[in-house]
C-alpha cells in the first residue's frame, strides 16, 4: 500500500510535535488532573462499502490533553488528523483546533473506483463550570472534492458544516469515576435539508489504567455506534455506521513514555482518565465523522 509509506516519517513528525508541545504550555491558575501521555500502534480492520470486502492496515497516534495526531492507513484510505488545545487564560476557559486529511478508495454500483480527497478544519470553546462539569461550543467546515468514476457515475464535490453544543459531567462512585456527555447540534449540507445531530456518550473508569465506553450519535442517514475498553496499555474500538452498514475497529497498545527518545522510560499507562475537556464529541468529529466521506449525493 502506497499510503503505508507515509508512517515512516512518524518519528519526525512527532519528534516536532512534542517539541512544540513543551513550548506552546502556558500556566494555569489551579492544577488539574494529569494522565499519561502515550504513543499508540495499532491494527486497523475497516469496511469502507457494504458490498465489498474489509481490509486491513495500521495505525499510530500520539495522544497528549495539549496534542493529539493519528495517522491510518489500509488498502482502502489514508487518514489524518490533528487537534490541538490552548489555556490562553487559565483553566477554566479552553479553546481546541483540529484539521483532517483523507483519501479513499470508493466504489461505484458498476465496480468502478476512485480516489476520493476530502480535508477540513475545525474550532471549539469550552468553560469547565466546575471540576468535574463542562460546557462546550465547537463548528467544523468540510470540503469534499468531486471525483469521477467512469463515464456513468461520480462523486459531486460539496461542502459540509457541522455546528455543536456538548455538556460533559463527571461522578465519583463507589466503584470508580464514570463520565456522561451529551450534545446536540446541526449539519448543513449542501444538496439537501439540513439535519439535527444528537449524541451521548458513557465512559466507565473502574480503575486508573482500566476504561469501558459506549458512545450513540445520531444523523437521519448518518447513525454511528462505538465501543471501546482499555486495561493498561491494551486498547480496542469499534464504530458501526448503521446507516451504510460500514465499520472500523482499531486494536493495540498504548505505550506512556516520559522522553520518548528514552525507552527505559516506557511502560504501560497507569493514569488513562482524561481531563473532561478531551475525548468527547469535538475529539470524535476530527478523528471520526470528517475521516469519513460526507456526501448528500452520495455516488451517482
Amino acid at each position: 500500500m502506497k499510503h503505508l509509506k507515509l508512517l515512516f516519517i512518524t518519528p519526525i513528525i512527532f519528534s516536532t510535535l512534542l517539541w512544540g508541545e513543551n513550548i506552546i504550555q502556558m500556566p494555569i491558575k489551579k492544577p488539574v488532573q494529569s494522565r499519561d501521555t502515550t504513543f499508540d500502534i495499532y491494527g486497523v480492520g475497516a469496511k469502507v462499502d457494504a458490498d465489498h470486502a474489509s481490509h486491513e492496515g495500521v495505525g499510530v497516534m500520539l495522544d497528549s490533553e495539549k496534542l493529539k495526531i493519528k495517522l491510518e492507513a489500509t488498502g482502502d484510505f489514508f487518514k489524518s488528523g490533528l487537534i490541538l488545545k490552548l489555556n490562553p487564560f487559565d483553566d477554566y476557559w479552553y479553546f481546541k483546533g483540529g484539521a483532517n486529511y483523507l483519501n479513499k478508495k470508493m466504489y461505484a454500483p458498476d465496480n468502478a473506483t476512485a480516489k476520493v480527497t476530502q480535508y477540513s478544519g475545525a474550532l471549539s470553546a469550552g468553560y469547565m463550570l466546575k471540576n468535574d462539569f463542562y460546557m462546550e461550543l465547537g463548528a467544523s467546515y468540510t470540503t469534499l472534492d468531486g471525483e469521477i468514476f467512469s463515464p456513468t457515475y461520480k462523486i459531486t464535490g460539496e461542502d459540509t458544516k457541522f455546528a455543536y453544543l456538548e455538556a460533559a459531567k463527571r461522578w465519583s462512585i463507589s466503584f470508580g469515576t464514570i463520565d456522561a456527555i451529551a450534545n446536540a447540534g446541526k449539519v448543513d449540507y449542501e444538496f439537501k435539508p439540513d439535519e439535527t445531530s444528537c449524541g451521548a456518550e458513557l465512559d466507565l473508569y473502574p480503575a486508573d489504567n482500566a476504561k469501558i465506553g459506549v458512545d450513540y450519535q445520531y444523523e437521519r442517514s448518518n447513525i454511528i455506534r462505538g465501543y471501546s475498553a482499555q486495561y493498561a496499555f491494551l486498547f480496542v474500538q469499534r464504530s458501526d455506521n448503521l446507516s451504510l452498514h460500514t465499520y472500523q475497529v482499531n486494536m493495540g497498545i498504548k505505550i506512556a513514555f516520559s522522553d520518548i527518545f528514552d525507552t527505559s522510560t516506557w511502560r504501560a499507562p497507569s493514569k488513562i482518565k482524561p481531563h473532561l475537556s478531551e475525548l468527547h464529541r469535538f475529539e470524535e468529529l476530527v478523528f471520526g465523522t470528517n475521516m469519513s466521506i460526507l456526501s448528500s449525493r452520495g455516488i451517482e
